[in-house]
């Protein structure tokens, strides 16, 4: 049955191209051939942007990045690297001559690239001259490059990469031998900073303690190297215990190497340093907490004296990434979640109020980055019914332009329409989310209502394009409703922090369910026909509304707990499970299972559909092995799809093809949607 329904939904899309642009449906294939456009770097001369396309290749079932190039002016865009596995981080050199970046070229078996004469194993630096001709490798790590950084005079690069055990080749033969036994916490490795010159290819490491080693950046005189510093070790095993300490730190370490040294120290988490132009100043992210729904500020360093100041300590919530500074120094620009969307602030380096800039509704913006001569952004923007595209403005916000078209086929398909929405929980607090209407909605008449949960619980559903969530169900005819209950983050820190030790409770009771009502009252949702789903923290909340409510007539839970106090002791997080249940799984049991499914798994009675990839690691498949043999011991109609080689996500295309014809095989199924299947066209022998 599931063959023929994904066979369907292939031939659906063949036929479906013979219609008039705007009125086809979008299919899962349609969804990924969606071109995603990031990685944007701005040119020496601010002439050009460098950019990267991730695209999908469908003989090799992947999807592989190239980078790109397109005009301030606008035009077609140049694509300058084809490699077979693609390229990323593109940065150009200082001085204008090269364009560096990430990619792994060579053997396929990385066992065997130095046997086979290969330069490299996994990702390395290479350079490709502006100026015309082929891109050369510039690193050869074992194993591979990590993050990289230009020096300011363009002599050398930064970069990082994963230490060797120093008995590497003893270690090899053991496991080719199969002698290869792994005791958990033990045999560390970290990821450390290595310089390396263009001129000689001397390479130097400049790192040394446990501690990981990313995000490097020079100071604009070339003498000092900054860095971020985290403190959670690599181990040889899929499976990685966490512990409690998730610090991280900034470092600050000379070019020439030398001890590096801690500017941040302190139990919480520094993230994203940036130099000032000046050299002066270094900003950072922070937080005093290391569990994950910690509020992150904006912090501003004095280099000289190391005297510090918050320039975000009034915000209500957490900014994010890093920020990029003005060209003069005088300011700084971030973003910051504000309901279902993303804006983009100013704020003096010195201190003062935030201004906000680009804040027109309903335009998601990301990764901006600043013109060398400080006039123009270039960023990403896309909204509910176009994909992400390359966009451009003057440092004020005003006059933004698209400069690129990435994927001119979205305007031959039917887009759902797509409603921000706001109720009253039962308590009074107002809630907000996304109300996805079906394609072909008339008013006055009733449609099927998915329930989309998100993970988390700190996440959010934002205004934005989703293609695989919402355009592709919306095109076959269901209404969606896209909440963001208590626990949520863009709607200040008290309100990710509002349901801690109650995931589970109003969050879902309140917030979810008080929705569903509201879609119900607007006329739009068909009480008789609703079906719940999620992913993670949604997953877990689908497994648990089953147990709560009748309401729903299926459910499909990927990647979903089922018992949180075994969870705590299965998963690389635990220590966001100690802050959101207020204690660990010993000393809080009760409340662990209060809020766990397995509990009240005699309450189902809602056909469910459970899906996880088996290499999953923040969510082993244990938690949905559990809960499906207890619905099958009690008779519910259960189904359970296992994906090999996927973790947390499902990721491979071919995979995601399979999943999106099960889940719709499910729910139609279920709601008793009966749909024309298209006969494949007679094959003309001539």
């Amino acid at each position: 049955m599931i063959k023929r329904t994904i066979l369907a939904i292939a031939v659906l899309g063949l036929l479906l191209a013979s219609l008039q642009a705007g009125d086809r449906r979008m299919s899962i294939e349609d969804s990924l051939s969606i071109r995603q456009v990031g990685g944007i770097q701005w040119s020496v001369d601010g002439q050009s942007v460098f950019f990267t396309i991730r695209e999908w290749n469908r003989d090799k079932n992947r999807y592989v990045t190239h980078i790109h190039k397109v005009a301030v002016s606008g035009g077609d865009p140049v694509q300058l690297t084809r490699g077979e596995r693609g390229e990323s981080q593109p940065k150009p050199s200082p001085d204008g001559k090269y364009l560096a970046f990430l990619a792994h070229r060579g053997a396929e078996d990385r066992s065997q690239d130095r046997d086979q004469g290969s330069q490299q194993r996994g990702n390395q630096v290479w350079l490709l001259p502006l100026a015309g001709g082929e891109s050369f490798q510039l690193t050869e790590e074992d194993n591979g490059v990590t993050g990289f950084a230009w020096s300011p005079g363009s002599q050398s690069i930064a970069y990082t990469t994963l230490d060797s055990f120093p008995d590497k080749k003893e270690r090899e033969k053991r496991k080719k031998d199969k002698f290869d036994a792994v005791v958990v916490d033990r045999d560390f490795r970290w990821t450390h900073l290595h310089i390396i010159s263009l001129d000689s290819k001397d390479e130097t490491r400049l790192t040394e303690g446990e501690f990981n080693a990313s995000n490097p950046r020079f100071s604009p005189d070339g003498g000092q190297i900054a860095f971020q510093a985290s403190f959670t070790a690599n181990q040889p095993s899929r499976w990685k215990h966490i512990d409690d300490n998730r610090q991280s730190d900034i470092y600050l370490v000379s070019a020439r190497g030398g001890r590096a040294e801690n500017l941040t120290p302190g139990p919480g988490r520094a993230t994203s340093p940036r130099w000032s132009s000046d050299g002066k100043l270094i900003s950072y992210s922070s937080s005093p907490r290391q569990d994950n729904a910690a509020k992150f500020d904006l912090i501003v360093m004095d280099v000289a004296s190391r005297r510090t100041r918050s320039l975000s300590m009034d915000n209500s919530d957490s900014i994010q990434g890093g920020a990029v500074w003005s060209s003069d120094s005088s300011s700084l620009y971030y973003s910051q979640g504000k309901g279902l969307y993303t804006l983009l602030y100013s704020i003096p380096s010195a201190g003062g109020s935030a201004r906000t800039l680009m804040d027109k509704p309903g335009i998601g913006r990301g990764g901006v980055e600043v013109s060398p001569d400080g006039k123009s952004f270039a960023y990403i923007a896309n909204d509910p019914k176009r994909p992400g595209d390359v966009w451009m403005s003057d440092s004020s916000g005003s006059n933004a332009r698209r400069v690129t078209d990435v994927n001119p086929q979205i305007t031959d398909f039917a887009t759902a329409e797509t409603r921000p929405i706001r109720w009253k929980a039962p308590d009074g607090l107002e809630i907000e989310g996304l109300l996805v209407l079906p394609v072909d909605y008339q008013p006055g008449r009733r449609y099927p209502l998915i329930l989309q949960i998100h993970g988390g619980p700190t996440g959010r559903f934002t205004h934005s394009y989703n293609s695989r969530s919402v355009q592709v169900w919306a095109g076959l005819g269901f209404a969606l409703l896209q909440p963001n209950p208590r626990g949520s983050t863009g709607y200040g820190h008290s309100f990710s922090e509002a349901n801690q030790g109650d995931w589970g409770g109003k969050d879902f009771h309140y917030d979810d369910m008080s929705g569903v009502d509201r879609v119900i009252e607007m006329g739009i949702a068909d009480p008789d026909r609703m079906v719940v789903m999620g992913g993670s923290y949604g997953g877990f909340s689908t497994f648990w509304a089953i147990t709560q409510t009748d309401r729903f007539k299926a459910a499909i839970g990927h990647a979903a707990i089922s018992d949180w106090y075994s969870f705590y002791g299965q998963t690389d997080i635990p220590q966001y499970l100690k802050w959101g249940f207020e204690g660990h799984a010993w000393d809080n049991a009760e409340t662990y299972r209060k809020f766990s499914p397995f509990e009240y798994v005699k309450n189902v009675k809602t056909p469910l559909m459970i899906t996880h990839g088996e290499n999953d690691m923040r969510v082993p498949i244990a938690q949905a092995e559990q809960y499906y043999t207890a619905l099958k011991k009690l008779g519910v109609e259960v189904e359970f799809v296992r994906y090999p080689r996927e973790g947390h996500g499902i990721r491979e295309p071919n995979h995601v093809i399979d999943l999106a014809g099960r889940q719709q095989e499910w729910f139609d199924r279920h709601l008793g949607i009966k749909r024309e299947v298209p006969q494949e066209a007679p094959v003309d022998p001539n």
